[in-house]
């Protein structure tokens, strides 16, 4: 048991669903994210398709300028949105992208708000 209750972790796994959704986002998102990159990497057909992270756009896709101009054709600017063009690249995002990269950013605190009861 952790000695002060805002360092949360006194609630075990299977109690609570929303807890234990929040805790995985909070400390597994890496691995969460290299899921999400390898099944856009199969949808977009693009080896070299990255997800990366910055604090202006959140989680974003990072491909080649080439394979860039092949996500802004159908079928797949469906599901790609272009954020942003740079010399020898492009970034794209999708909707579950975007609403992962904000239940990423709200893990720990709706992990902590859980557990301590300050549901507000």
């Amino acid at each position: 048991m952790p000695l002060d209750r805002r360092a949360g972790g006194f609630i075990a796994r299977g109690v609570d669903a929303e807890l234990d959704e929040a805790s995985d986002l909070r400390d597994h998102s890496r691995k969460i994210v290299a899921g999400l990159q390898a099944k856009y990497v199969e949808l977009a057909e693009v080896r070299q398709l990255k997800v990366k992270h910055n604090n202006y756009l959140g989680y974003f896709i990072e491909v080649a300028q080439a394979h860039g101009e092949k996500l802004l054709r159908p079928p797949f600017d469906a599901t790609f949105t272009h954020r942003q063009t740079m010399a020898d690249a492009m970034r794209f995002s999708t909707r579950e992208l975007v609403e992962l990269d904000a239940r990423i950013a709200s893990a720990a605190e709706r992990a902590l708000a859980r557990e301590t009861g300050d549901l507000r």
